[in-house]
């Protein structure tokens, strides 16, 4: 590697080209600076959408499988459970939840495991995989999981109504960056 691919740059917050690569193509590798922290069991507690997940899995392990409705949404009565769980709340004044559409941290729910392969879809069914075993015993993988399936594989504008646009997807490692240096202090224009 060259000198000029290893040297400091203050645009990239005294990371060098190399170790933006890693970065932006490879964000939860081993050679990336930005790698995940065990946290405590309180810690896990106040991560909502990890909890929903880990409710989720449970709910279809304890099932073994869940019919989904003809288009291959959670049933309202899942839907209706998951969501009184209070793990996250998505509008104020929703008093009835006809479908999964209408609590959208639901349907990311969904899609996750799906996505992470921790379930899958079969014959109108969503049931675990054997990979879930793993990670149901286990919070930190969990998260990791859920957190890197949700920066690469789930497309960010699926809710945002603008249609395709990656560029800001493509650059969450380094957002990632700014936060952890900069989060903890309000920012001026």
């Amino acid at each position: 590697m060259n000198q000029r691919n290893s040297q400091a740059y203050d645009e990239f917050e005294g990371y060098s080209p190399a170790e933006m690569q890693f970065v932006l193509y490879d964000t939860f590798g081993d050679n990336s600076p930005i790698q995940f922290q065990k946290l405590s069991e309180a810690d896990y507690k106040s991560i909502p959408i990890l909890n929903q997940v880990e409710y989720l899995l449970k709910l279809v392990d304890k099932a073994r499988e869940v019919k989904l409705t003809k288009l291959g949404f959670l049933p309202t009565k899942v839907v209706s459970k998951i969501y009184d769980q209070g793990f996250i709340k998505d509008r104020v004044g929703i008093t009835k939840l006809y479908k999964e559409t209408d609590a959208s941290s639901i349907n990311l729910t969904r899609l996750l495991i799906e996505l992470s392969g921790l379930a899958k879809k079969r014959n109108g069914k969503l049931s675990l995989t054997k990979k879930s075993e793993k990670y149901l015993k286990n919070k930190f993988e969990l998260l990791k999981l859920i957190f890197e399936t949700f920066a690469t594989k789930f497309n960010w504008a699926y809710y945002d109504g603008y249609g395709e646009n990656r560029i800001v997807q493509l650059g969450f490692g380094f957002s990632i960056i700014l936060l952890s240096k900069y989060g903890n202090k309000k920012q001026v224009d």
